[in-house]
């Protein structure tokens, strides 16, 4: 009963979000408009596969849950490479500010990591009828490509949090968005795990363990610790970050590289626009 209601609010959610997403006016710029935060439609669409696996066995009509699972990952995995193009295409040709390189970001791995999830829980289902079997030629494949597409996206996502910390001296804070890095390094634990166990992958066993100690240590970090500055004292802009922003924003850096006024030039500034206020002589001497 409860997987057919959450199967009834997966409907009512993704085109309540779709609807007017395609019919609003205006839309927002490629740079701005996607993000991260976009990979929770792949994650809500294969948890409706992963939950229903589990609940096969309970309900009376094996086959038609079988297929709805089954229908449900296929449609995870499509949005997913739609989503990912996407994504991958405005990180590689458009600016990204260190601010837009958030937690959020690491969905894109999470989002995978359940997709594996739920291919390794279809592979797992016992006593195969004519759609098991048919399941069991073609998924294996289907889920190591999806394994193999998170396992690719860990290195990237922490080279890239790097970075934003050594050469911008972005230093991570917490917040409550630190948990869209957290849940994906546990689905990506859950995902290895329950693929190994499918296809009997005893090498790929050490690895669930590894990430369920780091994303507990992320996970139940003290804020203190998240406070703390970047290596080498209080956060500061790079040079480099200032020269690319001067070659974009020549005005504005000449801007904020002026000094403030004084405060004598700051009050012969009032006077001068006191004495030449519209509707008053002018107490300025006149050229000759």
């Amino acid at each position: 009963m409860l997987w057919w209601l959450t199967l009834a609010l997966w409907v009512l959610i993704i085109y309540s979000f779709f609807t007017p997403a395609v019919v609003r006016e205006p839309k927002p710029p490629l740079e701005t408009g996607i993000n991260g935060g976009w990979m929770l439609i792949v994650t809500a669409t294969q948890s409706i596969s992963t939950l229903g696996s589990y609940v096969v066995e309970a309900l009376p009509a094996r086959e038609l849950m079988l297929f709805i699972c089954l229908g449900f990952f296929m449609l995870g995995g499509m949005l997913y490479i739609v989503l990912t193009g996407l994504i991958v295409y405005r990180a590689l040709f458009f600016r990204m500010e260190p601010d837009q390189l958030n937690p959020p970001y690491w969905i894109n791995m999470g989002a995978v990591a359940i997709t594996t999830l739920a291919g390794s829980r279809l592979i797992l289902l016992g006593e195969p009828g004519p759609l098991a079997a048919s399941l069991h030629q073609f998924l294996p494949a289907f889920v190591m490509s999806f394994w193999a597409t998170a396992t690719w996206w860990i290195p990237l996502l922490v080279l890239v949090g790097l970075w934003k910390i050594i050469v911008w001296r972005s230093a991570p804070r917490y917040g409550v968005g630190l948990w869209s890095m957290v849940f994906p390094l546990g689905t990506y634990a859950a995902a290895t795990w329950t693929y190994a166990t499918a296809l009997q992958l005893d090498f790929l066993t050490w690895i669930p363990g590894w990430f369920i100690i780091i994303a507990l240590r992320r996970g139940w970090s003290p804020p203190s610790a998240w406070a703390r500055g970047p290596p080498g004292g209080a956060a500061r802009r790079s040079p480099r970050r200032g020269a690319r922003a001067c070659r974009h924003s020549p005005s504005r850096c000449r801007a904020a590289e002026t000094p403030p006024p004084s405060p004598a030039r700051r009050a012969a500034r009032r006077d001068l626009r006191s004495c030449t206020r519209p509707g008053r002589r002018s107490n300025l001497p006149r050229r000759a």
